[in-house]
């Protein structure tokens, strides 16, 4: 990772990056909009000196996301369909998984006609604040973390919050609150 390189999804005509499949995204330094991405089978971005930052609301990713930033970096995604997250975290020069230093997601169709939900299945950790918002439930799949060391923790809801990683689900490795 000796480059600076970044990826920007931007079309000047205010265009829509299209994929039928899985979309990879890998850049030295940041991954970011303000183009809309839209996936028939996920998305997986990693920015290995840098931050991820798909926030256009018209973003339309189906199937598993995995976004990672270095671990100074930032994550910050929209999305206007039910989303299901397998993994929010960052990764150090060794390659690692290592808390990101702030994440905020938000799952809201912008025209108001549906309420897509949240779902996390996977692992998300930041040493900073976590926000992860949804216009529809929020559900912790078995499995699902969310970890957090400072920063506070919340998780909002338009519909229902559904559980069924246990009482564990959310930690604290310092300290913090956590809100739903």
């Amino acid at each position: 990772n000796s480059g600076n390189a970044s990826i920007s999804v931007n079309d000047p005509n205010g265009g829509t990056l299209r994929v039928q499949g899985h979309l990879t995204l890998y850049a030295d330094a940041n991954v970011e909009g303000p183009g809309a991405v839209e996936t028939g089978d996920g998305l997986e971005a990693q920015a290995f000196d840098g931050s991820v930052d798909l926030t256009n609301p018209a973003n339309a990713v189906q199937g598993d996301i995995s976004l990672t930033s270095s671990e100074f970096g930032s994550i910050s995604f929209a999305n206007s369909v039910d989303t299901n997250i397998v993994q929010l975290g960052g990764i150090n020069s060794d390659s690692n998984p290592v808390p990101a230093s702030s994440i905020e997601v938000t799952v809201a169709d912008g025209r108001g006609l549906t309420h897509p939900s949240l779902t996390l299945g996977g692992t998300v950790a930041a040493t900073g604040s976590i926000n992860l918002v949804a216009d529809g439930d929020i559900t912790l799949a078995s499995g699902a973390t969310v970890t957090g060391d400072s920063g506070d923790i919340v998780l909002a809801a338009g519909g229902n919050f559904i559980n069924q990683a246990g009482s564990q689900a959310i930690q604290f490795t310092g300290t913090g609150r956590w809100l739903i």
